[in-house]
């Protein structure tokens, strides 16, 4: 399936959960690409943005403040690419944007079917999609490059 930059996109059943500081949010929001690296393996993020890209679909990242309020989904991003180097992975998100604050614990998690905790604090959590995310109008990426 071919898409422009102004057709909707498909977006996958699930998402993933995590948390970082709202002030680098903030501040990567206008690149519309934000890269960081975990300390750990993404191995199950990155079986589904592969399964996603096969399916022609992309995965949304749903971010927490983790310095100040995990209880509260702030950001949303499409997942660009997932680089697993060793014991830590790159994790690449394009059209990172702020949405209307939403409880995180209206995320189902995937593994368990329980919603996640206010006070979770892993890494990352691959959850249910909620309904919330596919009203925010998703389009093909535009990929903008941070300036080095």
């Amino acid at each position: 399936m071919t898409t422009t930059k102004n057709d909707a996109i498909a977006l996958a059943p699930l998402c993933i959960y995590t948390i970082r500081d709202r002030n680098l949010l903030r501040e990567n929001e206008r690149w519309k690409t934000f890269s960081f690296v975990e300390q750990r393996r993404w191995r199950e993020g990155e079986r589904l943005l592969r399964s996603a890209e096969a399916d022609g679909q992309h995965v949304v990242v749903l971010f927490s403040d983790a310095s100040r309020d995990t209880g509260s989904l702030i950001y949303a991003a499409l997942l660009h690419d997932v680089d697993i180097v060793e014991s830590e992975t790159r994790i690449t998100d394009s059209g990172l944007r702020r949405i209307k604050r939403t409880a995180s614990s209206t995320l189902i998690v995937k593994s368990t079917g329980q919603p996640i905790s206010e006070i979770d604090i892993r890494p990352y959590r691959i959850c249910e999609a909620p309904e919330f995310v596919r009203r925010l109008a998703w389009r093909s990426p535009e990929v903008r490059r941070q300036p080095k």
